[in-house]
């Protein structure tokens, strides 16, 4: 069953991506104008069906705008193996839960499409490094990982 709804909130995370990245997706918005990675970010977050309104996950936002492109950049270095000088980020927005929880949510506009492509490798690696921070102390989190996933599109990761 814990798999099961894991896998759930997995595909469903990956189909709201999926419908934010096609243009016209958000409401109100001119379906030619570029969107931003926290833009795109909340309307995956919002698609999932785990946004924090009255849910019991909370959230914190780590942007260029919310924290500092320095501290957003320490943490894309850190996190994900995503270094400026080898990898440059024009954009980037994260959603992680607060609390023993591993739900996360990363939206990266690199600078071209192989950067991109470089980046979600990089993501991959993130992910199978991110399920040993679960096995055996919290194996919900850790099926959550197992079936997170990666998707790349053009420049974004």
């Amino acid at each position: 069953m814990k798999r099961v709804v894991s896998l759930l909130l997995s595909a469903s995370l990956l189909l709201g991506l999926l419908s934010a990245c096609q243009k016209g997706a958000l409401s109100g918005q001119d379906p030619g104008e570029e969107r931003t990675a926290l833009e795109l970010a909340d309307a995956a977050l919002s698609a999932s069906g785990c946004d924090a309104g009255g849910g019991e996950l909370e959230y914190e936002y780590l942007t260029a705008e919310k924290g500092g492109r320095e501290y957003l950049t320490a943490y894309l270095e850190n996190a994900y193996d995503i270094s400026g000088g080898e990898l440059l980020w024009e954009d980037a927005a994260v959603i992680r839960a607060t609390g023993a929880s591993a739900f996360e949510l990363a939206i990266l506009r690199m600078e071209d499409e192989g950067a991109a492509v470089r980046a979600a490798s990089s993501l991959m690696s993130y992910i199978s490094n991110r399920q040993g921070d679960f096995v055996g102390y919290a194996p919900k989190e850790a099926d959550m990982v197992a079936n997170g996933g990666i998707m790349q599109s053009g420049p974004y990761a």
